[in-house]
């Protein structure tokens, strides 16, 4: 358990080098997670760490698995706005969507038109599926 809080520390911090330690100590990989399974990826999506996602994703960190609040690394960024995060996870998985439960979706987005928040709106539009570009303004 002491593994995991350090891993998942590195990973909030975007320290690379003190994460990739801890893989190299052989008790723990990229593949492990917490009580609430998430993992590294999740949490330095969530971050905004591109360099250390980048990371993460080369040595195979799967970008589809899911917490127990169905969130995968794509969600997170998404959630907290880390665009880059999120276009380098669609590269490299393409089939990969932002999804939230029930109405929660349509109520985001109706929220943001509402506010006339077109970058909220274009977040949502690319991370749910093709990128679709609000080029209007919204009254």
């Amino acid at each position: 358990m002491e593994q995991i809080v350090l891993l998942l520390t590195a990973a909030a911090a975007g320290n690379s080098e003190r994460f990739f330690d801890i893989i190299n100590s052989g008790d723990i990989d990229v593949h492990s997670t917490d009580e609430n399974k998430r993992s590294g990826l999740h949490i330095a999506s969530a971050e905004g760490h591109l360099d250390l996602v980048q990371s993460l994703l080369d040595a195979q960190a799967d970008p589809s698995s899911v917490d127990v609040f169905n969130n995968t690394c794509l969600n997170e960024a998404v959630r907290h706005k880390r665009d880059d995060v999120a276009a380098l996870i669609r590269r490299h998985n393409p089939l990969l969507k932002y999804k939230l439960p029930g109405k929660e979706l349509g109520v985001a987005m109706c929220s943001a038109a509402a506010d006339g928040d077109v970058d909220q709106l274009n977040r949502l539009f690319c991370n749910v599926s093709t990128c679709l570009i609000v080029a209007y303004a919204l009254a």
